[in-house]
């Protein structure tokens, strides 16, 4: 959402310096979160499931990175630059209430299935 702003910013150097800035922030939460989902899906699965629930996240990852770009481009249309990144943000903040809404368990499945690992809220928010 922060990168969508930088856009307004007039002074070379300090667009430079705080693009950079906001990318090394948003890269360290990429790979805390990422890291932080296989865990928790590695400590909510048992050893003969897990490998089916890390492909459903890939799945589901990849179907993310296919479709991101379509939905981008039409608000980039609708809005510009800033609008994507605003839309994206401000949807991220809506749902938060129904995340925080969902019980959080630390029981092993023997049998997951696929929404009620994603449906857990660390791997919800990623």
């Amino acid at each position: 959402m922060i990168f969508g702003l930088l856009e307004y910013i007039d002074n070379y150097y300090l667009f430079i310096s705080l693009s950079i800035i906001v990318r090394v922030c948003e890269g360290f939460g990429s790979a805390i979160a990422s890291t932080l989902v296989y865990s928790i899906t590695a400590s909510l699965c048992d050893e003969n499931n897990l490998n089916i629930m890390i492909g459903y996240m890939e799945l589901s990852y990849s179907i993310g990175l296919s479709i991101g770009p379509l939905f981008a481009s039409l608000f980039y249309y609708l809005g510009g630059y800033a609008f994507t990144f605003l839309v994206c943000g401000s949807l991220n903040f809506m749902c938060l209430p129904f995340i925080s809404s969902i019980k959080i368990t630390e029981e092993k499945y023997e049998s997951p299935g696929y929404w009620r690992i994603i449906f857990n809220y660390v791997i919800l928010m990623n």
